[in-house]
């Protein structure tokens, strides 16, 4: 079967020289839309969008089978001649997503650890929270609905949206977490292949990893409620420490609530956050750090 490739959001020939280019998956409602509004980043971006959009169709493999088609995809954009090459033995790519779209790129570094061809520098999280949050919803703390205006009636695109996020709740609650071969319990400078040495990582877990988070919660419908999205809000790593301690590397506070950082009056903001994410990540250590 000939996957698809990702989406081109930003051109290789529109980036800084020697950046690693950036691979964006879709959030739960299902488009890369997002993405392609984002002020330039200075490097290759590319998305991927969820195929079962438009038809619904189900996923019965769940998160891994998104991620293993995922992953196919991301093989053939690199094979493809408008790659940048970097020279080296395996192309370097940094995977993330907003928020569903930071679980589904954590599964597919976990299906790339030690791969031959592609090398996950690492990965940037946009607010994306600890997915088992059902495990700990209490009987005072109820989910809530977002106080939005409906239209009435809904576009074709709303209504496809809300049925990829009403599959994408479902799939992470089955979802089991990859499993990783954790060496401590503390993150440690360590980098990959020499790189990444200003976000810590927990030697033998994922890549070196960045969170966005947004800064303020989720207005609801009733009072007292409160969005999933923001049930781990008041904990610095948004709940990750519940994964593994010290997975999340480097926290980068980003205004807004979390489904508001696409918004137009906010994108600036947000991308420029992501810059910085990005660079943290991709920073090489300089020679007294790599002798340390």
């Amino acid at each position: 079967m000939l996957h698809p490739l990702c989406e081109v959001v930003q051109y290789p020939q529109h980036a800084a020289p020697g950046t690693t280019p950036l691979i964006l998956i879709h959030d739960g409602g299902g488009t890369s839309f997002a993405y392609h509004c984002l002020d330039p980043l200075r490097r290759p971006v590319y998305a991927i969008a969820n195929p079962h959009f438009h038809s619904g169709a189900p996923w019965p493999g769940g998160i891994r089978e998104m991620a293993e088609l995922y992953v196919a995809m991301v093989r053939r954009t690199v094979d493809s001649d408008d790659f940048p090459d970097n020279g080296a033995a395996r192309a370097r790519v940094l995977l993330g997503g907003w928020s569903f779209g930071g679980m589904l790129a954590l599964e597919m570094a976990r299906l790339l650890e030690g791969d031959d061809d592609i090398e996950v520098a690492g990965l940037l999280m946009v607010d994306s929270t600890f997915p088992l949050w059902k495990d700990y919803e209490t009987a005072n703390r109820k989910f809530g609905d977002m106080l939005v205006d409906d239209e009435d009636p809904p576009r074709k695109n709303v209504l496809l949206a809300r049925q990829a996020m009403t599959a994408a709740v479902e799939m992470i609650q089955s979802w089991q977490l990859p499993q990783w071969p954790w060496q401590d319990d503390r993150p440690a400078e360590v980098g990959v292949n020499g790189y990444s040495a200003t976000v810590p990582r927990v030697p033998g877990g994922p890549p070196p990893t960045v969170l966005l988070k947004a800064t303020d919660g989720v207005p609801t419908k009733v009072a007292g409620e409160v969005s999933r999205v923001d049930l781990f809000r008041d904990q610095r790593d948004l709940g990750w420490g519940k994964y593994h301690p010290g997975f999340i590397g480097e926290v980068l506070d980003v205004d807004g609530h979390h489904y508001g950082l696409f918004d137009w009056a906010r994108l600036s903001a947000t991308t420029n956050k992501i810059k910085e994410a990005c660079e943290l990540l991709e920073k090489k250590p300089t020679w007294n750090e790599k002798r340390a």
